[in-house]
């Protein structure tokens, strides 16, 4: 719901037919249909079609002490605009012996109403230990993620009461 929507927001009547039925870009009839439409895409590129990349680093922690010494990551990030965006996300841990332990994500994401997506894509988790062996002998397993992410707007966080 948007506050147009609002029970408490007064109702509005509907604009007149006569301001609907002029062209649908008036600026063509005084500037030419080629130079507004050449206009229209420079607006659109520059206001309306941003493409944003991302890094987020979570935790990125190492711990010695005890006789253990190890380390972790918790890290994602996106690229991509309002719309569809390409969204990657990484955590793991390992020690200095050689262990490691983790999963990668890269998933499609596609916006389908205000504040709400939905993913999808593909999921590999990775454990490695002892030997080091090669890359391609570590045991791997693949994944299908998909799921729903929300983004509230700050009004709609909940509070301490």
């Amino acid at each position: 719901m948007t506050s147009a929507d609002s029970p408490g927001r007064p109702p509005e009547a509907p604009p007149p037919p006569a301001a609907l039925s002029g062209p649908a870009h008036a600026a063509d009839a005084v500037w030419g249909e080629a130079a507004m439409r050449q206009a229209r895409g420079i607006l659109l590129r520059e206001n309306g079609d941003i493409r944003t990349t991302a890094v987020v680093i979570d935790r990125l922690e190492a711990g010695f002490g005890d006789g253990e010494e190890s380390w972790l990551w918790d890290a994602g990030g996106w690229s991509g605009g309002d719309i569809n965006r390409f969204w990657w996300k990484s955590e793991g841990e390992g020690d200095f012996d050689g262990e490691i332990e983790g999963e990668v994500q890269a998933l499609y994401s596609r916006a389908v109403a205000p504040f709400w997506d939905v993913q999808a894509g593909v999921r590999q988790d990775f454990r490695e230990g002892g030997e080091t062996p090669p890359i391609w002998c570590s045991a791997f397993r693949a994944w299908p993620p998909t799921g729903g992410r929300s983004t509230p707007p700050p009004s709609c966080r909940p509070r301490a009461i």
